[in-house]
């Protein structure tokens, strides 16, 4: 026998909904860092400004989702036991969406000038950031589909937020040996 560890085995419709809301993180994530790419390389370009919107139009898209979820929840009284978590980390999600948002309008508000040799390190801080948007919404995804799987993609968002924080100077004494 086969044990079905998912958590709204009735609910299909919510949880297909649960399911889009994470993949349009992902998604969000991946256009994120195309625009700032692309920033990267031309400025305030017609690309990055299309970037942008549609990073804009997939978290509008997503709230409503957001919306149409924590209704299901509340009103047809699912998941009473887990509802708090769900919709919080719902709500943590919704904070991820924001911050890509509101980083990118930053860049449209303020058009810095940033210097040839900090490139590279933007670019790679960008990857950083698209990745470990990739793996909340991944994991999110297996807490609804297979719980048991998540704390593989706990360790890789936690590993990949503390290589984001390092310095160069705390990775190389590390590689040297006296970390």
């Amino acid at each position: 026998m086969v044990l079905n560890l998912r958590l709204f085995q009735k609910t299909s419709d919510l949880e297909n909904k649960v399911d889009s809301f994470f993949l349009k993180l992902a998604e969000a994530g991946v256009i994120y860092r195309l625009a700032v790419r692309n920033y990267l390389r031309e400025g305030l370009s017609k690309e990055y400004k299309t970037h942008f919107e549609k990073v804009c139009d997939i978290e509008t898209s997503a709230d409503t989702l957001r919306s149409e979820i924590k209704l299901a929840i509340y009103s047809d009284m699912l998941i009473p036991d887990s509802r708090g978590d769900v919709l919080g980390l719902l709500e943590t999600a919704d904070e991820v969406f924001s911050l890509m948002k509101t980083s990118l309008w930053a860049f449209s508000i303020e058009a810095p000038t940033i210097d040839e040799e900090l490139v590279p390190g933007y670019r790679r801080l960008t990857n950083m950031v698209a990745k470990a948007v990739d793996e909340l919404a991944t994991g999110a995804r297996v807490f609804f589909q297979s719980p048991h799987l998540v704390s593989s993609y706990v360790a890789t968002v936690s590993y990949t937020h503390l290589r984001a924080h390092e310095t160069r100077e705390d990775r190389g004494l590390r590689v040297g040996g006296v970390k």
